[in-house]
């Protein structure tokens, strides 16, 4: 009786760490691209943000909002 109780504790937690793993998602945040892409860009150069999805032209797209000139200096 014993042993049937470790097997079967053993077999749910083989299947549970299975179902786990197998939905496993490695998405990123938006937060965390954007600041990737921005350590990617450097500090240099004429950059364009371009945001949502609206009525002005930002580089052949159609966008909410363009931002240029964004700087620290």
């Amino acid at each position: 009786m014993k042993n049937k109780l470790k097997l079967v504790g053993f077999m749910v937690c083989l299947i549970a760490g299975f179902y786990f793993w197998s939905n496993q998602k490695n998405e990123l945040p938006a937060l965390v691209l954007d600041n990737i892409e921005a350590l990617a860009y450097g500090e240099h150069g004429d950059r364009v943000n371009c945001y949502g999805d609206g009525s002005v032209d930002c580089d052949g797209d159609w966008v909410e909002m363009r931002i240029t000139g964004l700087s620290l200096e």
